[in-house]
């Protein structure tokens, strides 16, 4: 019976010890989760390095994950929800002068072209 009992304490630590480690390793991914979904307060600075050093390509990339994280992104340029002409709007307004200065333009037309059709 005290077999039973130490066998069982033991595989207990194990398992205690595993999801430590499993919770450690969570709480690392958290924070690499976390600066990729937050908006960085960097930047508009990044932004500009990149094209003061004339590499456009980063810059727009750069740009358009920003984007992305926008508030207002999923409702510009995926909702037919009311509100989707002003968030269009509000995008097109927030980084109109960073859009000019990679030379992209934000196609909306398309975008509406998918949402109903």
């Amino acid at each position: 019976m005290e077999t039973i009992i130490h066998i069982i304490i033991f595989l207990t630590a194990v398992i205690e010890i595993v999801l430590l480690v499993r919770f450690f390793t969570l709480c690392n991914h958290v924070e690499e989760i976390k600066k990729k979904m937050v908006p960085s307060e960097n930047f508009q600075a990044m932004f500009l390095l990149y094209c003061s050093a004339g590499e456009k390509e980063k810059a727009k990339e750069l740009l358009l994950h920003e984007i992305s994280l926008d508030k207002m992104f999923t409702t510009a340029f995926f909702s037919v929800l009311p509100e989707h002409d002003k968030a269009k709007q509000a995008i097109l307004t927030k980084y109109e002068k960073l859009l000019k200065m990679v030379d992209v333009t934000l196609d909306f037309e398309t975008v509406d072209k998918y949402l109903k059709g």
